[in-house]
């Protein structure tokens, strides 16, 4: 995702937030959609490219500080029974 999408993806979640946290102190049955905006947040905040990136990376520090060789992670991860599903 280029910047200036994530940009604008990062400015609209903080205008639905204020948005919520608004409505909700108005009418008190509506407390909860600010949890669950934040939810969504939080989601969208672990699927960001450089979180991916970081996260690969750390992974990859780790197989080398185990001596592990990436093409023996990718058999084993390969070989999972969950990825049928």
């Amino acid at each position: 995702m280029d910047k200036k999408k994530a940009t604008k993806i990062q400015n609209i979640n903080d205008g639905i937030s204020a948005g919520s946290g608004i409505v909700a102190l108005t009418v008190p049955e509506f407390s909860v959609i600010p949890l669950i905006v934040f939810g969504v947040n939080r989601i969208l905040g672990f699927v960001s490219d450089d979180d991916i990136i970081k996260r690969l990376k750390k992974i990859e520090k780790q197989l080398q500080k185990k001596k592990i060789s990436k093409s023996d992670f990718k058999d084993k991860i390969s070989n999972f029974s969950d990825h049928k599903k």
